[in-house]
């Protein structure tokens, strides 16, 4: 489901929206500092990817085998990064660039394919400083996406898939 997020300094608001299945588009109700965005973790049926607004991310060739971010700016919600990270051999890409973003730095994220297990508890728990609590849930044949915000209080939005069959592009 679609969901508009208000970021400020101290506190968030997500409202739930009505859906358009897989679509990107613009609701002229959400001003600044709000944001309308959409995540859809992968299934059997489709890849991952997320809305932002109506710009899509991690769409096509833009969405790698591993970890997909997007830092945006947390007070104009501006992207600033997007970054896949192959976490096969090691996730201390992920984890150092997690740790680098700014507090109050929002990220919006993705797995794609059977990653789970090559991510370590180091790499959980700076998800974690994002928001993340389901992130200890995701194990392997599962998917993960998450839209959190570094240094908030509250939970951040996140979905764990069970038994999901990779998709390919």
């Amino acid at each position: 489901a679609a969901r508009r997020l208000s970021l400020s300094d101290d506190h968030r608001e997500i409202e739930r929206l009505g859906t358009h299945e897989d679509q990107c588009y613009y609701d002229p109700s959400c001003s600044p500092p709000q944001m309308l965005f959409r995540i859809h973790a992968e299934t059997a049926n489709s890849p991952p990817f997320a809305c932002l607004n109506d710009v899509r991310l991690f769409d096509g060739h833009e969405l790698k085998s591993g970890v997909n971010l997007v830092s945006l700016n947390g007070t104009t919600g501006d992207i600033e990064s997007t970054m896949s990270f192959d976490v096969a051999e090691s996730d201390g890409k992920l984890i150092s660039w997690l740790r680098s973003l700014p507090l109050s730095s929002v990220i919006i994220g993705v797995s794609f394919g059977d990653v789970a297990e090559r991510v370590s508890s180091d790499a959980r728990a700076a998800l974690a400083s994002f928001g993340a609590t389901r992130v200890i849930k995701w194990r392997g044949a599962s998917s993960y996406a998450i839209l959190g915000q570094h240094g908030l209080k509250q939970p951040a939005h996140e979905l764990v898939i069970f038994s999901f069959k990779c998709s390919s592009l």
